[in-house]
């Protein structure tokens, strides 16, 4: 985002943030509002093994029992 906005400055930044995508450990993210959303695993842990609960479901697409988490910037 610094890259995008030529700064180091959080206005200048946040007013250029939008659109901005990474890609990391957790998959391909995307700002869009100052938000992004990310598919999220439910799974229980039991020592060092863990059984998947429920499958990512994308929140906006309407395919079943989702959890839509928002992690403002």
């Amino acid at each position: 985002m610094a890259g995008r906005a030529g700064s180091l400055d959080p206005a200048a930044m946040d007013a250029t943030a939008d659109g901005t995508t990474v890609t990391g450990g957790r998959g391909t993210v995307t700002v869009t509002a100052r938000h992004v959303d990310q598919r999220v695993y439910l799974a229980r842990a039991g020592g060092l093994d863990f059984d998947v609960l429920d499958a990512p479901v994308a929140a906006d697409r309407g395919r079943g029992p989702s959890v839509r988490v928002r992690m403002g910037l």
